[in-house]
């Protein structure tokens, strides 16, 4: 069963979905249980040193990256490439986005506005579109894009664990259990 705590955040979460304009096409229940494997709802950033070695192999065919980095320099000349390259592999806010797909998926701003459930919310949706995804996916092609880069590939067994437990509590039935 989930506590309070998650049912307030899943709670957040689902309205803000509900209340942003943003039409995706896709399950409100699907994005919520998204959000819910990526970081139980807590957010945050999370560094992802495999990511960090892709990024550092196909930085210079990504033209998006590039020009994201130079308008972020410009406005602070102390923002490194390294530290660039360090963040574009990081997982932000509560659907712990990459910020390299966000930027894939058009996003042209700074690390830390993405960690906005609002901002975080639309990029997700948007990448989740770029790759395919649709009001008939289902959440697992969802899940092994999302989490995998690919409808084939297999996530980390923690995001299927947290989705169970998802599904398990949104199904959990007090009088049954008595």
């Amino acid at each position: 069963m989930l506590s309070e705590a998650d049912l307030m955040c899943l709670h957040d979460v689902l309205q803000h979905i509900f209340n942003s304009g943003v039409r995706s096409g896709l399950s409100s229940v699907d994005l919520v249980a998204l959000c819910w494997a990526a970081s139980e709802g807590k957010g945050g950033f999370n560094f992802d040193s495999d990511v960090h070695k892709q990024v550092e192999e196909v930085f210079d065919r990504k033209p998006e990256y590039l020009k994201l980095y130079e308008s972020l320099h410009a406005v602070n000349p102390e923002f490194s490439m390294d530290e660039f390259k360090r963040q574009l592999a990081t997982r932000v806010g509560h659907f712990q986005i990459l910020y390299g797909s966000a930027v894939q998926a058009g996003y042209d701003g700074c690390i830390e506005r993405l960690s906005f459930l609002g901002e975080n919310f639309k990029w997700t949706v948007a990448y989740l579109q770029s790759r395919g995804v649709d009001g008939n996916t289902s959440l697992d092609k969802m899940m092994r894009i999302f989490f995998a880069g690919s409808p084939d590939a297999v996530p980390a067994s923690v995001y299927s664990e947290r989705i169970y437990k998802f599904q398990k509590a949104l199904t959990y039935n007090p009088e049954k259990s008595e």
